[in-house]
């Protein structure tokens, strides 16, 4: 199968903060026997832009664009993208992965793109994202993968403070590993929000494997489970 993995910042991003993540996961779909093209996206820009305009427009798409994708200001603009290397179709899929605020630009576009009439969903991986209603059509497409362990009585906690930030509140953290919504995969890395894709010590667990290994192995396993 033909797959393009976009691999989307969030706001204030160091310019090869996401290099290593899409550079191992590009070459794990390939050894699948998937033939890939990969690139990286920076729908709010880099951390030379504006912080101040960067957060407005995350914002914009996390609370605004809840009840209206096409308000979404990341979403517009990896989809943008997506449109210039072609449309999702048989034998061909999108994987839009995003870290913080690049996983909500990340499922935006993909609602974008289902309300365009795309046939086929892309997947959406959110790592470390706030959270919002996955539209019902992209729910068993989606998974987010949040930094936390368990707690007392196996019930896992978030240990990413980017992850608490909601577009809706009521909605309290389950205790198994699916939401009512979308997947929900717990990683026991080492630190949090900034640290899902450490490739070195101290970012090790006791088997020796480093956050960037951990991560990776949810989000492979779940594409796997998919198709890819």
């Amino acid at each position: 199968m033909e797959v393009d993995l976009y691999v989307v910042h969030g706001v204030r991003s160091a310019p090869h903060f996401l290099e290593g993540f899409r550079t191992v996961l590009h070459r794990r779909l390939e050894e699948a026997g998937h033939a890939v093209r990969s690139e990286t996206l920076f729908p709010y820009g880099d951390w030379n832009r504006s912080p101040a305009a960067q957060l407005r427009e995350a914002a914009r798409d996390l609370f605004l664009a809840e009840r209206d994708a096409r308000r979404s200001v990341g979403g517009r603009r990896v989809l943008e993208r997506i449109r210039e290397g072609g449309w999702p179709s048989e034998g061909r899929r999108i994987v839009l992965a995003g870290h913080s605020a690049g996983g909500v630009a990340a499922a935006r576009a993909a609602e974008l793109m289902m309300l365009e009439g795309a046939s086929a969903p892309p997947l959406v991986v959110m790592i470390g994202s706030p959270r919002f209603r996955i539209s019902a059509p992209l729910r068993e497409w989606t998974l987010r993968v949040c930094a936390g362990a368990p707690g007392r009585r196996g019930v896992f906690r978030p240990r990413d403070g980017i992850v608490r930030i909601a577009a809706f509140g009521g909605l309290a953290w389950p205790s198994r590993t699916r939401s009512r919504t979308e997947e929900t995969v717990f990683v026991p890395i080492v630190g949090g929000h900034t640290d899902y894709f450490r490739d070195r010590e101290p970012w090790t667990d006791a088997g020796g494997r480093t956050n960037l290994e951990l991560t990776l192995d949810a989000v492979r396993s779940w594409l796997t489970a998919r198709g890819l």
